[in-house]
């Protein structure tokens, strides 16, 4: 089943519908890929399972690190939870917690 890993958004269900108004059921599927994104907090490529929407939304937030980072906890699906606390745990060690996201994406 092709789940985003980002957003969480599932395949749906909807109608074919011809001229003779004839209904019958189908699936429609979302396209996900598997996109490898660099997290310059961990230091390494992290690759989720999202789609083009997920891909542009974590690009116009300035990175993987900083979507995840801004983005509530209550907002996001497990596997970037996950992520989350990684990368929390990474910024205690590495001591850049002083740092703004934007300083962040430019490290």
């Amino acid at each position: 089943m092709a789940v985003c890993q980002v957003t969480g958004s599932k395949t749906t269900r909807g109608n074919n519908v011809p001229k003779s108004n004839q209904k019958t059921k189908r699936t429609i599927k979302n396209s996900t890929a598997n996109r490898t994104f660099f997290s310059k907090i961990l230091g390494l490529g992290v690759s989720l399972k999202c789609t083009k929407r997920a891909s542009d939304i974590i690009i116009r937030a300035g990175g993987i690190d900083c979507y995840v980072i801004n983005e509530k906890s209550s907002c996001l699906m497990n596997d970037i939870k996950i992520l989350k606390k990684r990368m929390e745990k990474a910024i205690i060690k590495k001591n850049i917690s002083n740092l703004t996201p934007e300083q962040i994406q430019f490290m």
